[in-house]
């Protein structure tokens, strides 16, 4: 049996690789004037997408999310102490845990109460709100009048999440819902171990960008703080009004017990201390339950104040809004970037 001697490998030699070089760019000289002509098509294409875009103004909000545990937060301290983290067993599981709070910022309910929500909201009276500046921004209406002249005529004036919405009005609140998840609103954590959330909204309105990011952010809160506190202050408000129905208790029956002490009391009416010292007794009964629900309605109220705020805001967006479009000295370069690389590529295939 004879040995087939093996195949000799291909080598590289650098010496090749200079002569490539070198034939490829006598080639790429050659054709100058094809990479001219598309170097000139796509700066000047550059130029024109300059003026063609739209503006991109963006609102930025970013704030801490501070999720406090319940009963296990002081077990939690203690074990920290000694290098042991239980803050994922004792009460690391809330609604607002994790990312859940970034679904919650962009769900239907919020965007759609800020949507319908005035654009001059210091003024109570009805106005323009910001699903028909949406809409107006959009150009929607204008596409509307030969497709569907009804929706073409929809409005949202003076219109709150509470009144009744028609059909077509609902609708349209979808789609603006829709639109502005999956290209408007941005939601993130900063660090993914974090607890500070960012939110932002770029489009071509500044007014709508500024708007939409303040108020997503001050409806997630307020939902934050009723869902946290929605107990403690259930529980405040009724301390506190049967505070107050004891303390007309108390009060009736010090006048009571004032009215039935005479200052000159006649030995013969005895029957007048007896009354006296029932009053007295229903007044320190009365006084000591009332004691007992005050001394409870401040801790509960010390409760509730150490549950919120829970959003603490770090930045809001101010104006002038940054422009996310792109400068035209950044177009210039791509433009002359492409052209030139097309050249080398057409230049590289006439090699072959």
């Amino acid at each position: 049996m004879t040995l087939q001697p093996s195949p000799q490998k291909p080598t590289l030699k650098l010496a090749d690789v200079f002569n490539l070089l070198n034939t490829f760019f006598h080639s790429f000289i050659s054709n100058w004037k094809t990479t001219l002509v598309i170097t000139t098509i796509t700066v000047l294409s550059s130029i024109g997408y300059f003026f063609w875009q739209k503006p991109a103004y963006e609102g930025v909000s970013t704030f801490i999310l501070e999720e406090k545990s319940g009963s296990g937060s002081g077990l939690a301290g203690i074990a920290s102490q000694f290098g042991i983290d239980i803050s994922g067993i004792s009460g690391g599981s809330g609604i607002f845990a994790g990312d859940n709070i970034l679904d919650i910022i962009k769900s239907r309910q919020i965007i759609e109460k800020v949507l319908l929500s005035n654009v001059d909201n210091k003024s109570n009276k009805p106005g323009i709100t910001l699903a028909d500046l949406f809409l107006e921004m959009l150009q929607w209406k204008k596409k509307w009048q030969h497709t569907d002249p009804e929706l073409a005529t929809i409005n949202f004036y003076g219109l709150t999440p509470q009144t009744t919405h028609t059909i077509p009005q609902d609708s349209v609140l979808y789609l603006m819902y829709d639109k502005i998840i999956k290209k408007y609103v941005s939601v993130e954590r900063l660090n993914k171990k974090g607890s500070i959330i960012r939110v932002s909204t770029q489009s071509t309105n500044p007014v709508f960008s500024k708007l939409l990011t303040e108020r997503l952010v001050q409806e997630t809160r307020k939902l934050y703080i009723e869902i946290k506190t929605a107990n403690l202050q259930a529980n405040v408000n009724r301390l506190e009004g049967r505070s107050d129905s004891l303390l007309t208790i108390l009060n009736a029956r010090t006048f009571q017990t004032v009215n039935l002490q005479s200052l000159d009391a006649n030995p013969a009416y005895r029957n007048a201390s007896g009354q006296i010292e029932v009053s007295q007794r229903d007044k320190s009964v009365a006084a000591a339950i009332y004691a007992e629900v005050v001394k409870n309605l401040e801790m509960s109220k010390i409760a509730l104040s150490q549950q919120t705020p829970v959003i603490q805001l770090l930045d809001t967006p101010k104006y002038p809004l940054q422009d996310h479009c792109f400068k035209l000295e950044v177009l210039l370069l791509i433009g002359l970037a492409v052209g030139l690389a097309l050249g080398a590529f057409l230049s590289a295939l006439s090699l072959r």
